[in-house]
């Protein structure tokens, strides 16, 4: 979980380098009884971004580490 928080900012910039979009910083959405904590927002989309970084995989680039399969 370390590794996700430390490279958390990280992520947010290489997102906004690779798809031209801002994300801002957000706090919890709440829509009834549903909670949501993302780790942005990106206004042109108006999509919320969660980031998540496995440190099994920190060494892959992205479309290795997300094409494999997972171990059962």
């Amino acid at each position: 979980m370390l590794y996700g928080i430390v490279n958390e900012d990280r992520a947010h910039k290489k997102y906004a380098d690779i798809t031209g979009q801002v994300v801002q910083e957000c706090v919890c959405f709440v829509d009834g009884v549903f909670l949501a904590s993302p780790d942005g927002y990106v206004p042109a989309t108006d999509y919320l971004l969660e980031i998540k970084g496995l440190a099994n995989q920190r060494n892959q680039r992205i479309l290795d580490a997300i094409s494999e399969k997972p171990v059962t």
